[in-house]
């Protein structure tokens, strides 16, 4: 706890007396504090204001997409050329739209917390593809055009909405700064998928497909989330939250109990995460492909079996959901732009993603009240950061990569150890408890019962 004022005192003790002055004045000090004020430093002004806006009422959905049309018409034009100016009109019209939006409803009950946090991170992706699409020079070649040169209505409105909701830019290759995603988008001559995809079928079979899909992943969640209920409702999903929650919960245990129980609770926001989100996708991919018949996002899984992985870099870079990768990746060639040329390495550029992954995560509490702890969620992602370049210096050592049945034990006993920075900042502010709320199918609490505890 002495080393930071430490290190400040070796190092303000050795600048010259004019600059020691200078930054012990009331009007360093004072900006000082203004930075580094809690819980957002400069952003608590937005905070407040979000804080501010009014319940979520009838008018807000309708006010939100309204404020999306006018990305449905930037990608209407970003597959022509030449139609940069008007894309940047449209961007700023959608911006001044949207963000006062965001900022007017906001969900005020303490149960929904977290989905304020969703409110945000979603606006995040809007605002971004706002920005990039005003300032792309393009055309994006969208595959769907490629071998239709004379495109229906019909077919231009279905490119439209598939590149608006298109986050991840399956099958579009490189845009932009991103130079992750394979070929550039300009050389494409048919669809690029850089993970594996599912085996295309007729229009039946895909909508079954991911009714299927959505059916398994909300019942598994009903299950967890039983249990959750049950064992932990005084600690994990305490309304308002409970303070060291999961110490709390472990407590209770004794012997190996304890163990599944450390891997229970750091675990669960992950799970009921990746499985909410999977099972909302395969709904709207189900609607989307039975009415519209799919466009190409659709029947790409958002989450690629995380618990396959054998590395850290295999999890992050392939098999969770990778709907933010891109931005970041677009973040971090800004930043590479303008370091010394000595700097711009992979080392680097893998730190700044997770960096920003982090700010990303960070900015996406905004809304929330109460905040979780910042540093400990900003801390996880760079030191899964650090985790990723390990692996890299391992294999640059070796030869060998991280793989295999003891890089499946190496990846997860990484990210269950530093899982709980993560886990206790969420789950100390009552993270939970929206999907406490969630409709039940019973299924959860049959095997409660079963076992012999009463459901809660």
């Amino acid at each position: 706890m002495q080393l930071a004022p430490a290190v400040n005192d070796f190092v303000t003790s050795r600048l010259p007396p004019a600059v020691h002055t200078f930054l012990a004045s009331p009007a360093v000090r004072d900006f000082q504090a203004w930075l580094t004020k809690p819980p957002f430093g400069p952003l608590n002004a937005v905070h407040e204001a979000r804080l501010r806006g009014r319940e979520w009422n009838r008018w807000a959905q309708p006010a939100y997409t309204l404020a999306s049309l006018p990305l449905l018409l930037q990608g209407y034009l970003i597959v022509k050329p030449g139609t940069r100016p008007q894309r940047a009109t449209l961007g700023v019209l959608g911006l001044a739209m949207y963000i006062p939006c965001w900022l007017e409803f906001r969900i005020s009950d303490p149960g929904f917390n977290m989905a304020n946090a969703g409110l945000t991170l979603y606006a995040f992706f809007v605002v971004a593809k706002y920005l990039e699409w005003s300032c792309l020079v393009g055309p994006l070649v969208d595959p769907r055009l490629l071998h239709n040169p004379a495109p229906t209505a019909k077919t231009r409105f279905l490119s439209a909405l598939d590149l608006t909701t298109n986050f991840r830019n399956v099958g579009l290759g490189s845009i932009g700064l991103d130079h992750s995603l394979g070929p550039r988008n300009s050389k494409l001559k048919d669809y690029h998928y850089a993970h594996p995809r599912w085996r295309p079928r007729g229009p039946l079979g895909t909508v079954m497909r991911h009714v299927w899909a959505a059916v398994w992943r909300y019942a598994f969640a009903d299950v967890v989330l039983a249990f959750m209920r049950t064992l932990g409702e005084d600690t994990l999903c305490a309304p308002g939250g409970h303070p060291n929650s999961i110490d709390a919960f472990i407590s209770q245990w004794e012997g190996p109990q304890r163990i599944a129980a450390v891997i229970f609770a750091t675990g669960l926001m992950a799970t009921v995460t990746a499985l909410y989100l999977g099972a909302a996708h395969h709904t709207i991919a189900a609607i989307s492909v039975s009415t519209l018949y799919e466009t190409s996002a659709w029947d790409f899984p958002i989450f690629n079996s995380p618990l396959l992985s054998t590395s850290i870099n295999e999890m992050w870079s392939r098999r969770w959901q990778q709907v933010i990768r891109h931005y970041m990746a677009v973040q971090s060639m800004m930043v590479m732009a303008v370091l010394p040329r000595f700097l711009r390495g992979r080392v680097t550029y893998m730190l700044l993603v997770f960096h920003f992954s982090g700010l990303l995560h960070i900015i996406g509490h905004l809304g929330m009240e109460p905040v979780p702890d910042l540093f400990r969620i900003y801390a996880f992602f760079m030191v899964s950061g650090f985790g990723c370049v390990a692996e890299r210096a391992f294999r640059s050592i070796t030869g060998r990569r991280v793989r295999g049945v003891v890089g499946w034990i190496w990846t997860w006993t990484f990210l269950i150890t530093s899982g709980r920075l993560i886990s206790d900042a969420w789950l100390d502010v009552g993270f939970p408890v929206l999907y406490t709320r969630a409709p039940r199918l019973g299924l959860g609490d049959a095997l409660v019962t079963a076992i012999g505890l009463t459901p809660k």
